[in-house]
């Protein structure tokens, strides 16, 4: 749905603004029915455009936050069987903790399923 990759927060935003939408979309259609006089019976497919748009969104997120989980474990070459541990975390696990506490504090504003 998207043409190119796009940063974490307009995902989340699209997440939510569709999830909005979805959700105003059946008061949308009433109000047009009453005005028109006419049933409408096409919700449904509003519905399934903006839960597709959200789909892939929620896609994105998933690949974007895998394949940033992949180049930090590429860029160090991390010794992850220490038989004894130092006395202080690794600055690069460290770094990898912080980014994905930021992540979930982002993914945070979600609405549920």
């Amino acid at each position: 749905l998207f043409r190119h990759p796009l940063p974490l927060q307009q995902l989340v935003q699209i997440i939510v603004d569709t999830k909005y939408l979805e959700d105003a979309t059946i008061y949308l259609y009433e109000f047009i029915s009453n005005i028109t006089g006419s049933e409408l019976v096409t919700t449904q497919t509003a519905g399934s455009m903006f839960q597709s748009a959200r789909d892939d969104a929620e896609k994105q997120i998933c690949d974007n936050l895998e394949k940033k989980v992949d180049e930090f474990l590429d860029l160090e070459n991390y010794d992850w069987l220490l038989v004894e541990p130092t006395g202080q975390a690794s600055s690069f696990v460290t770094d990898m903790l912080s980014y994905l506490s930021g992540v979930l504090t982002s993914l945070e504003q979600l609405p549920e399923r």
